[in-house]
């Protein structure tokens, strides 16, 4: 008997299934259910996180196995739940107590584009400039992706990004190859 994981796609539910068992044999008997992806809302899920904010082994458990878009269902479904951004709660809480499991739920959380905004605001930094992070996110992305990049840094940050860049000082020069990506985005 195989116990190779196999899907099933369960009609009552809308779901899909993953399910250990021999595929010949009925799923619901011989199979044990692992996984449950089905169309309703992320209710019950946001509501357990809510109940166990701050015990960190609940989110990690929680969040880090999902995928992109049961992220950002999850975190719009918590927002309409309870008025009040998960990727923002959990950043304050990184900040109370300089956690990096809470650093790393909190972009984990984010989309692509806002983390790629957040990682160029932090290389800014307090002096030095990490050029490494500025020129792997600017050169390594596709110009639609640097536009909403350019979109979360103003509406997070309140500053346009490519001023941020241009003002850098002292002047370097990675700084003309990111400005010819970013101001190459717009066209």
């Amino acid at each position: 008997m195989s116990t190779k994981p196999w899907l099933h796609l369960n009609k009552s539910s809308g779901g899909l299934c993953v399910y250990l068992g021999n595929q010949n044999s009925d799923a619901s008997a011989m199979g044990t259910k692992i996984l449950t992806s089905s169309s309703h809302g992320f209710e019950n899920e946001c509501k357990e996180i809510h109940d166990s904010w701050g015990r960190l082994n609940h989110l990690v458990r929680s969040l880090a196995g999902r995928s992109k878009l049961e992220r950002q269902q999850i975190r719009e479904t918590y927002k309409a739940m309870y008025g009040e951004d998960m990727a923002i709660l959990l950043q304050k809480m990184q900040f109370q107590n300089g956690s990096k499991v809470c650093a790393a739920l909190y972009r984990w959380m984010m989309d692509t584009h806002e983390r790629d905004a957040i990682v160029a605001r932090e290389a800014f930094g307090q002096g030095d400039v990490n050029y490494k992070a500025l020129v792997e996110i600017f050169v390594g992305r596709k110009s639609s992706h640097m536009v909403l990049i350019k979109q979360a840094y103003y509406a997070r940050f309140r500053r346009h990004l490519d001023q941020e860049i241009i003002n850098l000082e002292p002047p370097h020069p990675y700084q003309k190859v990111i400005l010819f990506n970013l101001k190459d985005c717009i066209k």
